[in-house]
């Protein structure tokens, strides 16, 4: 009986030993505590990349046109604001060579970091419009900002031409086709005014090559050509010192500035054109280091010396981001590229 006894307690004991061995999970079967490990570890925190700084080093704006000319004083009044404002060098470089067209290759080619940039107006876009320079502004370059509004461009004789009026250029020249001496730069805004003249007048002046806006008016003043384009602030330091005469302003509406002189459309001529400055790169630039260039000229737009060197200029600016401005200079790309067209380039 002792023996039975103890034996069914035996049995009793290895009974629940075996009962609570299958109650415990094996270890491979413990989800829980991974779990736990993994919500207990805190996500990293986003790290906020830094801006580029800019400028660093010295910076090279190259104006395509000669010293002393309209672009060319454009462009040192930006260089003048941007070393006075940053501290650092900007030295405006002249690259004239090829119509212009090796001073925008060698910004093409330049290294995208902000040290080379192309400071010009739309002489630009339209060597690359006419096939005179073999790029796309939009492409082969990064558009940094639109700087400058250039002014008003008028047409001008000397003071001493028997033309008073665009309709007396327009009636001589249909007297006698391809005889008026016009003076332009091949292949950049001043041929396509004369060649938007051209196509609206229905008449054919004899165009000469004469560079740029100084080298224009030099020659127009020395009877060397007999008709031009120039911007109208120089121009009219011209009529008033007795040597020029201004025969229309190239635009929609008179300027706001120099409000007696007439424009083209209101002599019943559709010949008008806003100029236009642009700030571009070589293409792939860090879009961050174009933002900030593209903001340290805001304060253009109220400094001062630059609002007064502009004025003396017949210019003035008005800040634009980077959207706004890829959207201004795509219009005015636009605008050209048709244009083109329709003169036969």
């Amino acid at each position: 009986m002792k023996k039975t006894f103890l034996l069914l307690t035996a049995l009793v004991m290895l009974l629940g030993t075996v009962t609570g061995c299958a109650a415990q999970p094996s270890a491979a079967a413990e989800p829980a505590a991974p779990a736990a490990a993994t919500e207990s570890v805190a996500a990293p925190e986003a790290t906020e990349v830094p801006a580029p700084k800019w400028p660093t080093e010295p910076v090279t704006i190259i104006c395509p046109s000669k010293a002393g000319g309209f672009a060319d004083a454009h462009s040192r009044v930006l260089a003048d604001y941007l070393q006075r404002t940053t501290g650092v060098a900007f030295a405006v470089l002249n690259v004239t060579d090829g119509g212009g067209t090796v001073g925008s290759e060698q910004v093409r080619t330049a290294k995208p970091d902000g040290t080379t940039l192309l400071h010009f107006h739309t002489s630009f876009p339209i060597s690359c419009y006419t096939g005179m320079y073999n790029a796309d502004p939009e492409v082969d370059f990064t558009t940094i900002a639109a700087v400058e509004n250039g002014g008003s461009n008028v047409f001008v004789c000397n003071a001493d031409a028997p033309w008073n009026t665009l309709a007396d250029l327009v009636n001589d020249a249909k007297s006698r086709p391809g005889e008026i001496i016009w003076g332009a730069a091949a292949g950049v805004t001043s041929q396509f005014m004369m060649a938007m003249l051209e196509k609206d007048a229905g008449v054919k002046f004899k165009m000469v090559d004469a560079g740029s806006e100084a080298e224009k008016t030099t020659a127009l003043l020395g009877g060397h050509i007999q008709v031009t384009n120039i911007g109208i602030a120089s121009a009219d330091q011209y009529v008033k010192a007795g040597d020029l005469k201004i025969l229309a302003v190239v635009g929609d509406e008179r300027d706001a500035t120099y409000p007696d002189y007439p424009t083209a459309v209101e002599q019943g001529f559709n010949v008008s054109w806003v100029g236009e400055f642009g700030l571009w790169g070589p293409a792939g630039m860090d879009p961050a280091l174009v933002a900030v260039i593209n903001k340290t000229l805001e304060g253009f737009a109220t400094d001062q010396a630059s609002i007064d060197a502009l004025t003396k200029l017949g210019s003035w600016y008005e800040y634009r981001n980077v959207d706004e401005s890829v959207a201004r200079l795509g219009e005015m790309n636009k605008t050209i590229k048709d244009l083109a067209k329709d003169l036969g380039f």
